[in-house]
């Protein structure tokens, strides 16, 4: 897999350091737009992973293939060959892989709802159904509308995911609703802020404790009333939360304390 397949935004090319941006299932990098002002001082890169957007002709190998593409990625176009990792939802769990597997090119990481084990009996039913409805797009639209999508960000919310290839969503669903390899998380040595949204799932809650017991220098936070998708449904909230991790590794105190409470949480 060649890092010239991915498609790829960059915005902000005179900031000293980088972030990458790793977006979440079922859409592409376009996700992250309502965060660009919160990381204007930051030199940025905005990819598509392999199936998604303006990568969907680009097969999804697997989660490590993934990460070592986007360590080249980082090597080749990042300032100093090294970046702030920024991930959501699949985005975090690609995150986690990348900084463990590559931690020499990581500065830090800003993830949130990253699934590391197998779901719950409702959690597989969901995503069940979902795979039997992926191809419909009154599926996309339901759920974009749960989203607060509307008019032509809805639209290229549809088209996202109506765009994904049975094969790719296949090997995504296998590798994000497995348990996570706890030796990859145990090789994360950048600083880790893990922040849940308080009405996320579950799974999610649940990850963030294998997280903080895992992860050797992790902090790990609360975002009060959010869901999964919080970072467009309390923009502010998540511009700010990014704002203070990146520019001084602090956790935002709008945010709340952590959903586990560990004694490797720092």
């Amino acid at each position: 897999m060649a890092q010239r397949d991915l498609a790829c935004q960059e915005l902000n090319r005179s900031g000293a350091e980088t972030v990458l941006f790793l977006h979440g299932g079922n859409v592409a990098g376009w996700m992250w737009e309502p965060q660009h002002d919160a990381v204007r001082h930051f030199h940025c890169l905005i990819p598509d992973l392999p199936g998604y957007g303006g990568s969907s002709g680009v097969a999804w190998e697997s989660m490590g293939a993934t990460a070592d593409l986007l360590a080249d990625f980082i090597r080749t176009n990042a300032r100093g060959g090294r970046a702030h990792i920024v991930g959501l939802s699949l985005g975090a769990v690609v995150g986690l892989h990348l900084a463990g597997r590559h931690p020499s090119l990581v500065t830090s990481g800003f993830l949130t709802g990253a699934p590391l084990t197998t779901p719950g009996p409702a959690t597989a039913l969901l995503s069940w159904f979902q795979m039997r409805a992926w191809d419909q797009p009154w599926f996309w639209k339901t759920a974009g509308r749960g989203y607060g999508l509307s008019g032509p960000d809805l639209d290229v919310f549809v088209q996202t995911a109506l765009g994904i290839s049975k094969e790719n969503r296949e090997r995504i669903f296998g590798e994000v609703y497995g348990t996570f390899p706890v030796e990859v998380l145990r090789r994360v040595s950048s600083p880790v802020l893990y922040v849940t949204g308080s009405k996320d799932m579950k799974l999610v809650k649940d990850s963030a404790g294998i997280a903080a017991r895992e992860v050797p220098d992790i902090r790990t936070a609360t975002a009060p009333g959010m869901h999964h998708q919080w970072n467009i449904e309390d923009i502010g909230l998540f511009n700010r939360a990014l704002e203070a991790w990146l520019t001084g590794r602090t956790v935002h105190p709008d945010l709340a304390p952590g959903v586990v409470s560990s004694p490797d949480c720092r």
